[in-house]
């Protein structure tokens, strides 16, 4: 009898004795590695990746691994993925076709265009100064210019960010048109021409590129009509044969 209480005192000292060892070194001994979902900084789980050997690279328990580094809390994207703001687009997405609104075909050579913003990003990258071609692009007002000798200039943006942007030339002879406002919708028809360096008539453009004559052809024989709308407002419409005014642009 005398040797089983000595035994099963020395089962229970070593028992304390390996859970003060294992506490003194820090081997996965939190409650919380196996435990609660975690707050927003993972503290429920493995006190945010400090408690235990394991917690330090995220391998135990919900609060590191779960809903507290990789979910929710986590404000630094080094260490579990980053936080819902970290990437968020400073600027909305290219519109919608409904947002447009109404508008003509945009025509090229008697041959209907499709929207080709993605050729007009590489044409102002690979295209000399003055290469022209017809153009049909969307997007968002991203910055507005002062009106110069009867016409609107104001940039759009080609992909959802200031990184591709386009400037929109429209002379006013040919309708009147909503003052553009950063962020409204736009579509435009017209002539694309890189413009990165002065000519004899024009200064380069401040975006590298323009697209003009976004408007109807008083002479549809000699040139294809373009068209602009903004925010949804077609413009462009009105032909203004008499008028005496530039129509080249």
């Amino acid at each position: 009898m005398t040797h089983s209480r000595v035994r099963g005192l020395g089962w229970v000292l070593s028992g304390v004795i390996s859970l003060a060892t294992t506490t003194a070194f820090g081997l996965n001994v939190s409650w919380a590695d196996y435990g609660g979902p975690g707050n927003s900084n993972g503290n429920g789980g493995c006190q945010n990746g400090r408690s235990g050997q394991n917690c330090q690279h995220g391998n135990q328990g919900q609060g590191n691994q779960g809903q507290g580094n990789q979910g929710q809390g986590n404000q630094n994207p080094s260490h579990g993925g980053a936080s819902n703001g970290d990437y968020s687009n400073p600027r909305p997405s290219n519109p919608r076709p409904e947002e447009i609104g109404d508008a003509p075909s945009c025509m090229a050579k008697n041959q209907s265009l499709a929207v080709n913003n993605t050729q007009v990003a590489s044409w102002k990258s690979s295209t000399p100064n003055q290469y022209l071609a017809r153009a049909y692009v969307t997007g968002r007002v991203s910055e507005v210019y002062p009106d110069r000798n009867g016409h609107k200039h104001f940039s759009i943006s080609l992909d959802g960010t200031r990184n591709v942007t386009l400037e929109v030339v429209y002379n006013d002879e040919f309708g009147e048109c909503p003052a553009p406002k950063d962020g409204q919708t736009v579509s435009a028809c017209g002539d694309y021409i890189t413009s990165t360096k002065a000519t004899a008539q024009y200064q380069p453009s401040p975006d590298g590129a323009i697209i003009h004559w976004v408007h109807m052809a008083p002479n549809p024989d000699r040139h294809d009509s373009g068209f602009l709308t903004i925010n949804g407002s077609l413009c462009g419409m009105v032909n203004p044969n008499g008028s005496g005014g530039r129509r080249q642009h």
